[in-house]
């Protein structure tokens, strides 16, 4: 953040004026972004499962701005938009994309109080799942703050061919962000991917995939917020990282956010360090079984999340400067005429 000073001059009656109007930009903001697979939930908008997570997620600081949401539908997305509504308060408004092969949809839930919704774009171009783009402009900033966020849904599966698949899905949404020419973007959704690297057809060694083509250098560039990399499933050293699945067997980091490089160095809008979870999962579950055998939660929240949806939502929080009013003010500066004029006597 930074203070900008601005002052002009000028001469009355032999007595220099300096009018200052100091604009700053020293006033903090944070938004709270959200990702879910929400398995097509609610089914309606007073789903008791939804209420009890999002109650504990407003208690205990999640409370979100924008929410992706993946595997959503018609029925579904407004449903989640008036549950949220209910709960945090406000009014928050729902956009989804079209409809994939199965019906689902990405989309948003936003709070319209803190977020302006610009616009939407449909990123096809052969996904599974048409991912969703929001350009999002929170109140009371100017547009440096503008970020674009994606719900994404990469091909689930483990085959060769899937793998290959989801690779190319991943360079089809990359080559939509380059296209954004540096903005702002934030990724988030269930990528389905086991780890960072996957092997796909063609490759002659195991470094490629889709994770990697998002965080390959170069433009359109999104690496995980907290770069935390590796072989993901199974693996005890990622098991606070785990969302899937939470009422049967919790293995996998599906879902997660990644953020251009420009969120993460600490200039304008930009990642919050340790304000990533996941809710309901601290690490404590046992590998493979159910959220419910943690203590990452209250017992009737863990039950919540292992009833409502096959994953666990993702919660991290970005902050940005607020423009605070200009305040005027006025200096009279007659010392230096009146020695001036003395020394031309």
């Amino acid at each position: 953040m930074q203070c900008m000073f601005r002052g002009s001059a000028r001469s009355a009656g032999g007595v220099a004026l300096v009018a200052l109007s100091i604009s700053s930009f020293c006033q903090a903001g944070t938004i709270t972004v959200a990702n879910w697979n929400m398995a097509n939930g609610p089914a309606l908008a007073t789903d008791s499962n939804l209420s009890t997570i999002l109650g504990y997620m407003g208690s205990s600081g999640r409370k979100f701005d924008v929410l992706a949401m993946v595997e959503t539908d018609t029925g579904s997305a407004p449903q989640t938009a008036t549950a949220v509504s209910t709960v945090f308060g406000g009014t928050y408004a729902a956009v989804t994309a079209k409809a994939d092969g199965g019906g689902d949809r990405t989309g948003f839930t936003y709070n319209t109080s803190t977020l302006q919704l610009l616009d939407t774009v449909e990123v096809d171009g052969g996904l599974t799942h048409p991912s969703l783009r929001g350009h999002f402009r929170p109140i009371g900033t100017t547009g440096a703050d503008d970020f674009y966020m994606y719900a994404v849904h990469l091909r689930s599966g483990d085959t060769s061919a899937i793998k290959a698949d989801r690779l190319t899905e991943a360079e089809t949404i990359r080559a939509d962000v380059a296209s954004l020419n540096g903005a702002n973007v934030i990724l988030g959704g269930d990528f389905n991917w086991s780890g960072a690297d996957e092997v796909t057809p063609g490759t002659i060694s195991n470094i490629s995939g889709a994770y990697r083509a998002f965080a390959a250098n170069g433009t359109g560039q999104a690496t995980d917020v907290i770069n935390e990399v590796g072989a993901w499933r199974g693996s005890e050293a990622f098991k606070s990282l785990d969302t899937e699945d939470p009422g049967a067997s919790m293995n996998d980091r599906f879902d997660m956010q990644l953020a251009s490089p420009n969120l993460l160095d600490n200039t304008d809008l930009n990642y919050v360090s340790g304000s990533y979870s996941i809710v309901g999962n601290n690490g404590t579950n046992t590998l493979g079984g159910m959220i419910t055998t943690g203590n990452g939660a209250p017992t009737n929240v863990l039950t919540a999340l292992a009833d409502f949806s096959d994953h666990l939502p993702v919660v991290a929080n970005y902050s940005f400067a607020v423009p605070e009013p200009a305040i005027g003010f006025v200096l009279a500066a007659a010392v230096p005429l009146m020695r001036r004029r003395r020394a031309s006597v």
